[in-house]
């Protein structure tokens, strides 16, 4: 069949890079969890009356977040 050799070939793959793949876990959870608390942040902001901030650059200061009244 022709999805044996691909079935193969993921199997290798797996096996081979299993280290690399399963140690990038924790950093996708913990931009999930910034940006959840983000999120929450901004969430907060908006429900005390304010406007919520939140500018992310590629210069320091890298991110900006707040509440303006």
């Amino acid at each position: 069949m022709v999805l044996s050799p691909l079935i193969a070939l993921q199997v290798y793959l797996e096996t081979k890079y299993h280290a690399v793949v399963k140690n990038k876990s924790p950093i996708i959870w913990i931009v999930v969890l910034v940006v959840a608390l983000m999120f929450a942040y901004a969430f907060y902001c908006t429900s005390r009356g304010y406007s919520f901030t939140g500018q992310i650059k590629f210069s320091a200061p890298f991110v900006k977040i707040g509440c303006r009244p």
